[in-house]
């Protein structure tokens, strides 16, 4: 036999003392704080920048992207060391070394049947989000990409005819340009990760642009969000009710539309869930690996939007009373709980106000130029609210704008015309009830207190709705499209829990009853919504890259390079970012000075526009040319899942 001692454990040799608790906090403060220390003297001359950008705000100007950087670097960096050094000096007052007995020691119910079923979600919503996530980008999603990739600048003095240059993006642009409130900046650094690597692995130019790699940490994330969906109602004990509020959410058109654009909606669905499983596992072991999942999860959240505040606080409250509870239930200490909450939504704030703080500065500065209340954005009325319940229910719009031409789709008022309008407001109606019944299911089950946050999410969607009406704010329909989470969790309860008296009948109907109730409220809602479902599932969003190969089919056709140009909205997305060589003209001089171009070089003219709603009413007088079948010949009709990113392909034929 050997004589060898046994190995000490590594982690067995650090003292018991600086393996406490209290001193892993410590060593976590210090760690922050050295790096924040360190991050306040990265900037170069955050004074001089901070004086750059206060002349310019003075003057009614923008100062540069950089100057926003680094005094909001320098000034937050100086903001959290002071934040790491409070909650030092406070962590003996709270911290207390006990030991947390889990809550539900209930087993997890739910076997093969649940993971076959969760995979069918998962594949499903993959499935009808392929579309989407694989087609053209709208003009607001390519107002992003300037900031991902980069885009096309145009000679000053000849736009229509002069030389073109590629502006790579810069990765101070990607993070820190918020001059307007479209750079989602939260998406855009992973966006701009998957989309370099695209081109590093293809050889793809810096200029190209690929839609799906660009998409790639949304699509993920709306993957994501079906699974977790489905695994947070198992751990509350409603397995069967999982399934089904995770088919629900990959059939519902409102998730499939939003959760795979190329902005914001999808990561925060996702990451709404990622705190609501921390604070459903916080309630079963309080242990601080969720602690800290709660926390990452809540400053992602409000640097994907300073409005999702309006789900921080409430979640926030939701762990609140959960702490309340455990102290009375298992004789834990009320300060060691709430100080954990402080510790960590302040470390969270600290992480949020360091990679959002330049863009904040730049937000005011936003707000000063045009207040909400004078922008000239969608605010809450009655057309904006009944889209939001027509989007939110049934998953159909309630209304959209169809010029001669468009390809129209079906809405809800389409659907029910006047006479029939009571019905779909009945079968509107019955979602709402299911929905909200279920959430008043799930309050009165006592198994986890976790349950509470689908109710949190409601009010806290609710708030932010009723609060843009108050005070004026820009309110866009989209806004709230994390709503169909608390739908489908509480639908999902619901027609479970309807059946659920049938599981007495035999052991066999003990799973198959939720499951029975479940498919019965799944068909029910997939025949309301099953015309979007299917419009989304076949049309991408805005076919800009299809009239690009458009021309280019028609220049190898005719063996000749044909003049191009785009009109008005939508266009000017095209040129910048998509294809140079289809010039943007946004007037009847512009669209003349190419048709006499056309005639002099004896070249084609090739003419697209779309966004008829809107161009025909700002841009009137170049339509009074382009609808005379003198001088225009449609040549190709490119449709879209919404009737307004309809676009169309004209030759020139005639002289003016």
């Amino acid at each position: 036999m050997s004589d060898a001692k046994p190995r000490t454990p590594l982690l067995a040799r650090v003292p018991a003392w600086a393996r406490s608790e209290r001193a892993l906090l410590w060593l976590t403060l210090a760690a922050a704080t050295v790096f924040f220390l360190w991050l306040q003297g990265v900037p170069d001359d955050p004074k001089e920048s901070l004086e750059e950008i206060i002349a310019e705000w003075n003057a009614g100007e923008w100062a540069d992207t950089k100057d926003y950087a680094r005094w909001g670097t320098y000034l937050f960096a100086w903001v959290n060391v002071a934040t790491c050094g409070l909650l030092a000096l406070t962590l003996p007052i709270w911290q207390r070394r006990t030991e947390s007995k889990a809550i539900n020691a209930k087993p997890l119910i739910g076997g093969k049947w649940f993971w076959l079923g969760m995979g069918v979600a998962v594949l499903l919503g993959g499935g009808l989000r392929w579309s989407t996530a694989t087609g053209g980008l709208w003009h607001d999603e390519l107002l992003n990409a300037q900031r991902i990739n980069g885009y096309y600048k145009f000679d000053k003095k000849d736009p229509l005819f002069g030389d073109v240059t590629f502006r790579e993006a810069k990765w101070v642009d990607t993070a820190f340009y918020y001059r307007k409130p479209t750079n989602h900046v939260a998406f855009s650094v992973p966006s701009r990760i998957t989309h370099s690597a695209w081109q590093k692995l293809t050889g793809a130019d810096r200029s190209a642009l690929n839609p799906f790699y660009l998409r790639l940490p949304s699509y993920l994330a709306a993957l994501g969000s079906i699974l977790l969906l489905g695994l947070i109602l198992r751990r509350w004990n409603l397995a069967s009710a999982g399934v089904i509020a995770a088919l629900l959410l990959a059939i519902h058109p409102w998730a499939i539309r939003w959760s795979v654009d190329a902005r914001s909606y999808g990561l925060t669905m996702f990451f709404l869930l990622c705190a609501v499983y921390a604070v459903t596992r916080i309630a079963e072991n309080n242990r601080w690996r969720w602690w800290a999942l709660f926390g990452f999860s809540q400053a992602y959240l409000m640097w994907l939007s300073v409005l999702n505040v309006f789900l921080a606080a409430p979640l926030a409250l939701v762990l609140t009373w959960i702490i309340f509870r455990r102290a009375k239930q298992q004789n834990e200490p009320l300060i060691d709980g709430l100080g954990r909450l402080v510790f960590v939504n302040l470390l969270a704030a600290c992480a949020f106000l360091q990679v959002m703080g330049p863009n904040l500065i730049q937000f005011q500065q936003y707000n000063d130029f045009r207040p909400p209340s004078e922008a000239e954005y969608l605010q809450v009325d009655a057309d904006n609210l009944k889209d939001t319940a027509t989007n939110w229910l049934i998953g159909l719009p309630h209304k959209l704008p169809v010029e001669v031409g468009d390809a129209p789709i079906t809405t809800f008022l389409s659907r029910y015309s006047e006479d029939s309008a009571i019905v779909g407001t009945t079968l509107a109606a019955g979602i709402l009830l299911f929905t909200l019944a279920g959430l008043v299911m799930l309050a009165m089950k006592s198994s986890s207190p976790a349950r509470l946050s689908a109710i949190a999410i409601f009010v806290g969607g609710v708030s932010l709705l009723l609060i843009s009406w108050i005070q004026n704010l820009y309110f866009y329909p989209r806004f709230l499209a994390y709503m169909v989470i608390p739908l489908a969790i509480g639908c999902a309860v619901c027609w479970t829990g309807i059946t659920r008296p049938l599981a007495k009948l035999s052991p066999k109907m003990k799973t198959l009853a939720p499951l029975l109730g479940g498919i019965v409220g799944l068909i029910y809602f997939t025949a309301l919504a099953l015309p979007q479902i299917d419009n989304l599932a076949r049309n991408e969003h805005e076919p800009l890259p299809r009239i690009s190969a458009a021309v280019k089919n028609y220049a190898a056709s005719n063996k000749v390079t044909p003049l191009a140009a785009g009109y008005g909205l939508g266009s000017d997305i095209l040129a910048d970012l998509i294809d140079p060589d289809i010039r943007f003209i946004e007037n009847r001089k512009e669209l003349e000075t190419m048709m006499a171009k056309s005639r002099e070089t004896q070249r084609p003219l090739l003419v697209t526009y779309g966004v008829q709603s809107f161009n025909r009413k700002v841009l009137p007088d170049g339509f009074v040319l382009l609808d005379d079948s003198k001088y225009f010949t449609r040549l190709e009709r490119f449709v879209s899942n919404d009737p307004r990113h309809t676009f169309f392909l004209y030759e020139y034929t005639g002289k003016p």
